[in-house]
């Protein structure tokens, strides 16, 4: 199976379960408009600007950002890049997580989530609000770490360790409390399901799904060399 096809494959097989793929080559232009419809967000060159309904865009932009997502109320979440100069192998750029509300205008400022830098992956860019604005499901790209942050306090809470293996998928939203992602169910476990978060714990979702389906949500990662 070529790779292309291998791509469409999994892509299809997680449209069943409202999961959005990752893949190699995930899309970092885009523009998506604020839930009140009045102005929309654009991503270009890795540049954050916004743009009213007439077409009129900002200006001046937010550089080093990776990745966005609208928030209840009108305010921009992203991920930007934060770097300590000179930089070394020590201190390579990471990414950190802001909150924006474009409304102030030229008086917007980005305000970090309160997370100290070793919670975050290096790259925090696969994100998933909650619907109500007060948490974000992190996916860390290369590993199967699924972990909950609290916007307002930074709070980190790991719902799924790293069992060495590649997530495909981000996770789903289905209202505020209730969080769907592919992982290994234990340790030991010979397929990956769709586990369902809520109230502090996880349960297999998908136990009576085919082989078929689950298997591609997750991947065995690259040996070390």
């Amino acid at each position: 199976m070529t790779t292309q096809r291998c791509i469409q494959r999994i892509m299809r097989l997680a449209a069943l379960a409202g999961l959005v793929v990752l893949t190699g080559c995930n899309l970092e232009e885009r523009i998506a408009w604020s839930p009140d419809g009045n102005q929309a967000a654009v991503l270009a060159e890795g540049v954050l600007r916004f743009c009213s309904t007439n077409g009129a865009l900002s200006a001046a932009g937010l550089p080093e950002v990776t990745a966005f997502s609208w928030l209840p109320a009108g305010r921009v979440l992203f991920a930007g890049a934060s770097v300590t100069l000179p930089t070394t192998g020590q201190n390579l750029p990471r990414t950190q997580l802001f909150v924006l509300d474009p409304a102030l205008g030229e008086q917007a400022a980005p305000v970090a989530v309160p997370c100290a830098p070793e919670a975050l992956p290096m790259d925090a860019s696969y994100f998933v609000p909650s619907p109500d604005g007060q948490r974000v499901a992190l996916a860390e790209p290369g590993s199967d770490t699924i972990a909950l942050i609290t916007l307002k306090t930074g709070a980190v809470e790991l719902i799924s360790p790293n069992y060495g293996l590649k997530n495909r998928t981000l996770p789903a939203w289905r209202g505020a409390d209730e969080l769907y992602f592919a992982a290994l169910p234990q340790t030991n476990a010979a397929r990956p399901e769709i586990l369902r978060w809520r109230a502090g714990k996880a349960d297999v979702f998908s136990a009576t799904w085919t082989d078929g389906v689950v298997t591609n949500f997750l991947e065995k990662t690259a040996p070390q060399h």
